[in-house]
């Protein structure tokens, strides 16, 4: 009896994590779905991302993740391949409590943030407090507290947010967005697989029962790949490296490390180390505390000249220049449609400028 007393004990001193609510996926239409001339970039706020709150207990399963009603899959699948280590998505009230307190994104979210319950912000599977990002390790384990249920759930990775997350929580796109915020501080949520099945409901408690790499938390790793860039790789949302090769070794070979977006992406720098589109110089990396500054000087600029010859005296006339880092690359393609479009403006120009009689020339001129 006093044994099972002070294993209770010790289990309160673990880490802890309380299940708020669980959510599944709403079957809202795909591309494939959507009427002739509608696209999803015309999704409203409130289409995107769509979770229904469950009540009661939840059930969940290796690879699938959380079985509901809608049979709809909460792992990620690319080319017929299921990445179990995305199976579930969980977020924190911890995360949100620090988005909500960084200035630019306050108005974003409710005053009382026990709404977004109701109205969840990251596509999560589940909403927890009593961790955040900077006490989340990869490779933790989660038990249910006081064996209730047979869950067992493993930390894969950060969730590396796409476009949509600026566009739920009514942020700006780009760099001033909450979407490349969280994705250089590991503040969208994480990923865990299912290594038992299990059912949890609302009120759960979860128990870290392995931490086998302390080091390697959410923030730390998404610093070390997604925020310590340079700055096209930061506007991109795209991997790099600036540290030492026997840290990356180290990163590879952490076993619960997810594949889709983290380890492939350190393995394939690790593949080609030393080459200049995966490595950074650490001064001239994007400071991870503010994601608007920018560490050594970078010159984006891009000016298009065109040589214009008017009879028999030539000019060189600059249509545009532009910095298009500042943009995103959707935004940069259109840019360099319209100076194209100026450029053979010009060129036209000069064709018909260049047929035109000495005569009929001077009288354009006066």
């Amino acid at each position: 009896m006093t044994l099972l007393k002070t294993e209770r004990k010790q289990e309160t001193k673990r880490p802890t994590l309380f299940v708020h609510g669980t959510y599944e996926k709403c079957n809202i239409p795909r591309k494939g779905e959507l009427p002739v001339g509608f696209s999803l970039e015309d999704l409203q706020q409130d289409q995107i991302m769509v979770r229904k709150r469950l009540r009661g207990l939840n059930r969940f399963v290796p690879e699938q993740g959380l079985v509901s009603e809608s049979e709809l899959p909460t792992f990620h699948m690319e080319n017929d391949h299921i990445y179990e280590e995305r199976s579930v998505l969980v977020q924190s009230f911890e995360h949100y409590q620090k988005l909500k307190d960084h200035a630019p994104f306050s108005k974003l979210f409710p005053d009382h943030l026990d709404e977004i319950l109701d109205d969840v912000r990251f596509g999560e599977n589940m909403i927890v407090s009593g961790l955040d990002n900077t006490q989340i390790c990869i490779g933790d384990i989660f038990e249910v507290q006081g064996e209730t249920s047979s869950l067992r759930l493993q930390v894969s990775s950060p969730r590396l947010p796409c476009s949509y997350v600026d566009k739920k929580n009514g942020s700006p796109f780009g760099m001033k967005g909450i979407r490349r915020y969280t994705a250089s501080h590991g503040l969208a949520g994480w990923f865990v697989r299912v290594l038992q099945s299990g059912t949890i409901e609302e009120g759960t408690r979860l128990v870290r029962v392995a931490n086998p790499h302390p080091k390697w938390t959410l923030e730390y790793i998404s610093k070390t790949l997604y925020a310590e860039v340079d700055r096209k790789h930061f506007i991109m949302c795209t991997a790099q490296w600036a540290r030492s090769k026997e840290e990356l070794e180290e990163l590879c070979a952490l076993p619960a490390l997810g594949w889709y977006e983290w380890k492939a992406q350190a393995q394939l720098i690790l593949d080609r180390w030393g080459r200049a589109d995966v490595m950074v110089e650490p001064n001239k990396v994007i400071d991870s505390d503010s994601p608007l500054t920018v560490q050594g000087k970078h010159s984006a600029a891009a000016a298009v000249s065109l040589p214009i010859q008017l009879g028999r005296s030539s000019i060189s006339f600059c249509v545009a220049q532009i910095v298009p880092c500042h943009l995103e690359k959707r935004f940069s393609h259109w840019i360099a449609i319209a100076i194209f479009g100026l450029a053979w403006l010009a060129v036209g120009m000069t064709v018909v400028l260049k047929d035109f009689p000495d005569e009929m020339r001077q009288d354009c001129s006066s």
